[in-house]
């Protein structure tokens, strides 16, 4: 059962059940997902979950359960659509993987790189 898995112990529906019906909760989350799907529908979405990356300037694999988690934490993706007069030209799309090392590199000078204000739960 969901119920025994500790990530799910604090979603909506699991308190949704402590509240109402299984049936009512059940009927919610059917609803919720019913209004995920159509919104993805109308704006022509895809969700997509990313197995692996590659960085595009250096050929490096990044994978979520590599040796390394860091590569994986600290890749940056982009991609958006060019909108009118873009300099990429209308409507096309422009999408880039860089591992933390190109990132660096490539962009280091201009990177405002500060430490964090508050705690930051490293001891």
């Amino acid at each position: 059962m969901a119920a025994t898995k500790p990530e799910m112990t604090d979603s909506w529906v699991m308190k949704l059940c402590r509240r109402r019906h299984k049936n009512i909760a059940a009927v919610a989350l059917a609803a919720k997902n019913a209004r995920t799907a159509w919104a993805l529908l109308i704006r022509n979405q895809v969700i997509k979950e990313v197995a692996a990356c590659t960085c595009d300037r250096c050929g490096r694999r990044m994978t979520p359960d590599a040796a390394q988690p860091y590569e994986w934490a600290e890749k940056l993706s982009i991609a958006f659509r060019g909108g009118y007069g873009s300099v990429f030209g209308d409507g096309n799309d422009v999408s880039i993987d860089l591992c933390q090392h190109c990132v660096r590199d490539t962009l280091g000078e201009w990177l405002r790189i500060e430490p964090p204000d508050g705690p930051t739960g490293v001891e």
